[in-house]
């Protein structure tokens, strides 16, 4: 089974992109115990503000 995505937002204000993203995997692990992994992004198309995911 793969990674099933639980959630999901972009909006775009001006030429600020905002994108969430968060997916539900199959099992825990060591580095997610949570079994959630996640990424959040805000920025536009030549430079980025914020930046986190939890990818190792």
């Amino acid at each position: 089974m793969s990674a099933r995505k639980l959630f999901y937002h972009t909006e775009v204000r001006g030429d600020v992109i905002v994108e969430m993203v968060i997916w539900q995997l199959p099992e825990n692990s060591v580095a997610r115990p949570h079994s959630l992994k996640y990424r959040f992004f805000c920025g536009t198309a030549e430079s980025c503000f914020v930046r986190y995911d939890n990818r190792q």
